[in-house]
């Protein structure tokens, strides 16, 4: 069935249009209409296309968000064609979704046994009873045989004994009473005791183990060292002898841009040009820089163009044009007067 309010809507075949007056099969200029059970008739937001004389047509996503759709492909003086969409509950194409409907016709086959299949134990198992009962007589099954892949029972026993460092007793012992056992007393009932199997010539008592030291732990060294490492860190203003990067200047006084060109001063050729550029660009009537060569802009390099730029009179308007002679930079109406025949300025 067809996928409801999917994120991608598939493709439905509409149909053809064919012209009323020669039968000819429209394949260009078809219009389509969408209407949605219980909702309104709209034209398709979707995108129509053709195949072989086809119409197709891709909704959007909202136009199938419902149980059912009809699409329309019509042209004038031609006949119309239509097809009716059922939409599923699933939103997979080809997935079909029951909303919470009970089929008590079903007829539920009564499982007892799994053909090929050898009980093992710790098995669970369901039988299906009557309609409408679900799920019945769940229970375990209580014997277990031939497992595989397991080790024998004396050679499992065996392993066990050696984790624990003495006879493994199934009944009271488990892997949470093997783990470091072989020093019971490092687990107490509220965290780890001091350890006492550290072999000769290592730490044998832990004490002070807090996550930051006090101050008796610093020694008189240490502190001087500290304090003179503190001391030295502050800056003066004579320590700075070479070039730094000021992120925020309060004094703005004495400052002016060299003199003499570029190359002469210690403004860069690229600062320079900046400079003009911003000049170029800046815009007449708010005063800041616009950044932009937009058409809507008065700026000094647009009213600049007029002077030197290709400046074509058509129609009653004149195109002033940019530094290429043929990319509009802006318009302007023309009133011309009887004696007044020029049409163009185009500067060599």
């Amino acid at each position: 069935m067809y996928p409801r309010n999917a994120a991608s809507p598939e493709r439905i075949a509409v149909g053809a249009v064919v012209l009323i007056a020669d039968g000819t099969v429209q394949t260009s200029a078809v219009s389509i209409t969408v209407v949605p059970q219980g909702g309104t008739t709209a034209a398709g937001g979707g995108t129509t296309s053709y195949e072989q004389g086809v119409v197709f047509y891709l909704p959007t996503q909202a136009e199938t968000n419902y149980s059912s759709f009809i699409v329309t492909a019509y042209k004038a003086s031609c006949i119309p064609v239509s097809v009716t969409v059922v939409t599923s509950a699933s939103a997979t194409a080809g997935k079909v979704v029951l909303s919470g409907e009970t089929h008590t016709s079903a007829v539920i086959p009564t499982v007892t046994t799994l053909t090929g299949h050898t009980a093992q134990t710790g098995d669970s198992f369901a039988r299906i009873g009557a309609a409408g009962a679900g799920l019945t007589n769940i229970g375990t099954i209580a014997t277990c045989t031939n497992l595989t892949n397991l080790p024998a029972a004396a050679a499992l026993e065996a392993t066990l004994t050696a984790m624990k460092g003495a006879t493994f007793t199934g009944a009271t012992d488990s892997l949470e009473a093997l783990r470091d056992r072989g020093d019971a007393a490092w687990v107490t009932a509220t965290g780890f005791a001091t350890p006492t199997n550290i072999t000769a010539g290592t730490i044998t008592t832990v004490t002070n183990v807090t996550n930051a030291p006090t101050a008796g732990d610093l020694t008189a060294t240490m502190k001087t060292s500290v304090t003179t490492a503190a001391t030295a860190a502050t800056p003066t203003a004579a320590a700075v002898t070479a070039g730094v990067t000021v992120t925020t200047n309060s004094d703005k006084t004495g400052y002016a841009l060299a003199t003499g060109g570029v190359g002469s001063g210690a403004i860069a050729a690229a600062e320079l040009n900046s400079i003009a550029d911003a000049v170029l660009d800046r815009n007449m009537a708010s005063g800041v820089d616009s950044g932009t060569d937009s058409t809507v802009v008065r700026t000094p390099r647009q009213a600049l163009r007029a002077l030197r730029n290709k400046v074509a009179i058509a129609g009653g308007v004149a195109t002033v044009r940019k530094e290429d002679d043929a990319t509009a930079s802006w318009t302007a109406a023309i009133a011309t007067t009887a004696g007044n025949p020029i049409s163009s300025s185009d500067p060599t």
